[in-house]
Formats: structure tokens, C-alpha cells, sequence
């Protein structure tokens, strides 16, 4: 994803609920590349306007709570 703005980041709040199912589903089907794919997106949001998250971070932290708590990746930098 490449953003050309910071303003185009609020484009993205009316998809945060479906952003965190993707990680939540691809967690529950042990789909680790959506996952990665996923967490890196969030990664770039937080990245290019680190406020967005603010408002909706006790969701988000409950919805990713489950990824800090699984051991069992294949690939070890998902959790980092």
C-alpha cells in the first residue's frame, strides 16, 4: 500500500472493524502470509499518521491480544 498523503489515512477508519477481522481470521485459519500481509499494512498506517490508531486502540489491542500470545509461528517475525 502506498499512501501519497496523511489525509488519505482517514479513508481507512471506516475499514479499521474489517482490518482487524482479516488478522483475526487469517490467525484462526493459521494463514500466516495474510497475517504478515495484514500486520504490515497496520504497520504503515501507524507509520505515516501513528494517531490513527488512538481512538480505537483498546479494539485493536483486543483483537491482536491473541497473536502476542500464540508461540507457534513459522515465521518467528510476526510477532516483532
Amino acid at each position: 500500500m502506498q499512501l501519497a498523503d496523511r489525509k488519505d489515512v482517514k479513508a481507512f477508519l471506516p475499514l479499521l472493524p474489517a482490518m482487524c477481522q482479516v488478522v483475526t481470521d487469517a490467525l484462526k485459519a493459521d494463514d500466516e502470509t495474510v497475517l504478515e500481509d495484514a500486520l504490515v499494512e497496520f504497520n504503515e498506517l501507524a507509520e505515516m499518521e501513528p494517531a490513527f490508531f488512538k481512538p480505537h486502540f483498546k479494539d485493536i489491542y483486543e483483537h491482536f491480544k491473541p497473536i502476542i500470545a500464540y508461540t507457534d509461528f513459522a515465521n518467528t517475525s510476526i510477532r516483532h
